[in-house]
């Protein structure tokens, strides 16, 4: 079974997102008319308020055959 677990991503201090891709379910499988065994991009992602209270939060499945992901970071300098 594929499971690749991505770290948590903090873009900011009210966006929290978490990215898994994982082998398809067999409902997956057909509602996302996936071809053999391609993966799922399965996308957590939470939103919080000024405060710290999380006011929204969304699971999304999407073919991972027809997605690419890529991330910029900042390193801080060090001194």
């Amino acid at each position: 079974m594929l499971c690749s677990d991505f770290k948590t991503l903090q873009l900011d201090n009210n966006i929290s997102i978490r990215e898994q891709i994982n082998d398809s379910t067999p409902d997956e499988y057909v509602l996302l008319q996936l071809p053999g065994s391609a993966p799922v991009l399965r996308t957590f992602r939470v939103v919080y308020s000024d405060n710290r209270l999380p006011v929204e939060a969304t699971v999304m499945v999407k073919a991972g055959h027809l997605y690419e992901l890529q991330y910029w970071t900042e390193i801080p300098e060090v001194t």
